[in-house]
């Protein structure tokens, strides 16, 4: 049984998916794979990137062949919490009220950068895109789910996280990530009983689609039972 095969079993159809990061190779193959799933599909790219814009606009047409819900592109800078409530309103107003959210952004440095020689902006903005972002989205999309009683979180936590292994030359990046896994286990406690999981998944060296896979299965109703985990998926990712 191939991917498609797979993810088109989940029981999806009719719910409303935000996938950010949806230019990245993992963010494109989570979003088809919630398309072919059944879910009409937001994809969130950066708000100053002309390319990436296009790409995720491409991205949308091929999620709408995959599926019978629509899909939509739009911009949003969602380390800023003002970004993410615009971003929340137009996907309400297009799609409906996102129940499935799928956090694959988060910047990360060109090479290797020691923390003594990290700049401050620097640690700012790998915090901002991969944890704030994360969270400033999550309590966005929380008050909906409580109300429909069925929530899904799943956040792509990459290889350095749980472990709080030392991580030489991405120590900033290790910090968010981590912070993400905590962000993970604790909304988890918080939401149980409501309908809502909240999961992280660790990819290691494997196929996006493989990684898509695993959320798309995270972000089904079949998941119901498995809240607060981090999925190691593949060689090198952590759990």
């Amino acid at each position: 049984m191939n991917v498609t095969e797979i993810v088109s079993e989940l029981p999806l159809t009719g719910r409303v998916a935000l996938v950010t990061g949806a230019a990245s190779p993992i963010g494109r193959a989570c979003a088809l794979a919630l398309a072919r799933a059944g879910c009409a599909v937001a994809l969130q790219c950066r708000a100053d990137d002309e390319l990436e814009a296009k790409e995720v606009d491409d991205l949308a047409d091929a999620c709408e062949r995959e599926s019978p819900g629509r899909a939509v592109a739009l911009a949003a800078s969602i380390g800023v919490p003002e970004e993410v409530e615009r971003l929340w309103v137009e996907v309400t107003a297009v799609l409906g009220a996102p129940t499935v959210f799928v956090h694959a952004a988060g910047d990360v440095l060109d090479g290797d950068t020691n923390l003594g020689d990290t700049t401050p902006a620097d640690w700012r903005a790998l915090l901002r895109s991969n944890l704030d972002a994360a969270f400033f989205c999550a309590r966005a999309l929380l008050p909906a789910m409580r109300a429909q009683g069925f929530g899904r979180i799943v956040f792509l936590t990459g290889a350095p996280a749980d472990h709080v292994a030392p991580a030489p030359g991405e120590g900033a990046l290790a910090a968010a990530r981590a912070g993400l896994v905590s962000l993970t286990r604790t909304l988890a406690a918080e939401e149980s009983g409501r309908g809502v999981t909240v999961n992280a998944v660790g990819p290691g060296s494997v196929p996006p689609e493989n990684v898509a896979r695993v959320v798309a299965f995270l972000a089904s109703p079949a998941s119901e039972h498995i809240s607060g985990a981090h999925v190691a998926v593949g060689k090198g990712g952590v759990a």
